[in-house]
């Protein structure tokens, strides 16, 4: 019992600094380095010999979207605004070369598209654009939130603060109690 009550007092300041700390100071994470952007992500894509840029407008569920309005944008200036056809294909016609922002139902992605000849291997014929928002912030389900470490944790902190105020008040028999 004499050696729970000397740890007792260390493992408590432990406890209270952790929480007192930033997370990224407490788990010892470099906190000098920058947090990194991600990154922006743009789609190679072919034009065929005439110019054209053909592409295809899904929601998030993969289901073709016709009628939907497509702009196209490059540095800030609208090149193009077609809509899709019953199957959400779409196709632009008259570009060169370069990077393009496609915009459509509030989403838009970056294309590079390239001429004919001068494709990379890794070039679509076609760009595909995909609306909707499939995020939902907010909806962990139930399980995943108790298979997460965040409960793990407040478990163990709740666990370590409670157990010597417990242990302090068994342990001390000429405290009365009313």
């Amino acid at each position: 019992m004499k050696a729970f009550r000397a740890i007792k007092l260390p493992v408590t300041l432990a406890v209270c600094l952790g929480m007192a700390l930033p997370a990224p100071m407490a788990q010892g994470a470099d906190t000098d380095k920058p947090s990194r952007q991600p990154s922006l992500e743009v789609t190679d894509v072919s034009l065929d010999a005439q110019g054209t840029l053909q592409g295809v407008v899904v929601d998030i569920h993969g289901a073709p979207q016709p009628a939907a309005k497509v702009v196209l944008v490059q540095q800030k200036r609208e090149v193009g605004r077609v809509q899709t056809d019953q199957l959400g294909r779409f196709r632009v016609t008259g570009l060169r070369s370069g990077v393009y922002m496609l915009q459509s139902g509030g989403q838009g992605r970056f294309v590079r598209a390239w001429s004919d000849k001068k494709a990379p291997p890794n070039a679509k014929p076609v760009a595909l654009m995909i609306t909707g928002d499939g995020v939902v912030r907010g909806q962990m389900p139930l399980e995943d939130f108790f298979a997460s470490d965040a409960v793990i944790i407040a478990g163990l902190v709740a666990a370590l603060i409670t157990i010597p105020i417990v242990a302090s008040s068994h342990g001390d028999s000429s405290a009365a109690s009313p």
